[in-house]
């Protein structure tokens, strides 16, 4: 009979430790949700900020470009036309970009 009491607390014993084990997995779990939420926010963060900074760039070279191609000679309407089909091509591969990135969170989420 006391082997079996003691084999009872030991199965209840047992059972609390499993409990508060699913308990701290489900709490880790959550805070790796967390960390990984916020990895992802400071990535978009970076990725904006290098847009930024692109597009700064961009500009900059646009307004170069532009000054060059009339000192060459070319009208400044088609300088303009050549900046715009490069912009156009960039955004282009940005928005292909954005479409995997996003298929490739919607896959991770399910």
């Amino acid at each position: 009979m006391v082997l079996k009491e003691d084999l009872e607390k030991q199965l209840e014993a047992a059972n609390k430790l499993i409990r508060d084990y699913r308990s701290q997995e489900r709490v880790l779990g959550d805070k790796i949700r967390v960390l990984e939420s916020e990895i992802i926010s400071g990535k978009e963060q970076e990725r904006v900020l290098n847009d930024r900074f692109e597009n700064i760039e961009s500009m900059m070279q646009t307004i170069i470009k532009i000054l060059a191609g009339e000192a060459n000679g070319e009208s400044k309407a088609a300088v303009i036309t050549d900046l715009l089909k490069i912009r156009v091509d960039r955004l282009k591969e940005e928005l292909k970009y954005k479409k995997q990135n996003i298929y490739h969170n919607q896959k991770e989420y399910y």
